[in-house]
Formats: structure tokens, sequence, C-alpha cells
């Protein structure tokens, strides 16, 4: 499971430096992601083949913290089929009668 993936099962989605965070974790470095939405902090790292993703009480302003911002994601909404006539970007267009039979 990738980063992305994971923080998609947590809810969440990377706002800034999704790739400095993948590479300071790769280097085995412990970052701290923040969300205001939800007024929570975890802690991310990867220990062995293992990605932790676990609550933390650190100030994400002190010294030496290294913080990422996060955002509340839900459940991708369900995409509904538009039809031709309320499709702004579409003209509706008349089809032209083709008696032909069809091959």
């Amino acid at each position: 499971m990738n980063i992305t993936e994971a923080l998609a099962n947590k809810g969440l989605k990377i706002l800034n430096g999704e790739r400095r965070l993948t590479a300071l974790l790769e280097m085995g470095e412990v970052a701290l992601l923040v969300n205001a939405e939800k007024k929570m902090n975890w802690e991310i790292s990867i220990e062995g083949d293992q990605l932790n993703i676990v609550e933390s009480k650190i100030d994400p302003h002190a010294p030496g913290v290294l913080a990422f911002l996060t955002k509340s994601v839900s459940e991708i909404p369900a995409v509904k089929p538009m039809s031709i006539s309320t499709d702004p970007g579409r003209p509706r267009t008349r089809r032209d009668e083709d008696d032909s039979p069809s091959p």
C-alpha cells in the first residue's frame, strides 16, 4: 500500500509536499500530519515494510517537527449520468433517421 492509499483509508489527503513526505519517510524520518478540520494530528512513519499512522499530541509548531497539512476527504460521490439536454458542454443536435439495415 502506498502513502496516498493509506491516507485515503484514514479519510485524509495531503495538501502539500506528498513527494517530500514520501522521501522523508523512506529515509526513516517521522512526520506529523495536521488536519485542522478534524482538529487532529497523526504521526506517520515506516518501520520495515509497514506504514504506521497513529494519533499524536505533538505540537505542529514545535521546533524540528516535520508537519504536513491534510484535508478530510469523504467517499467519492456517486456520478449520475447526464442527459444531453442537461449537459451544457454538449449542445443538443438532431439525429438523422437512418432506415438502412444494421450491419
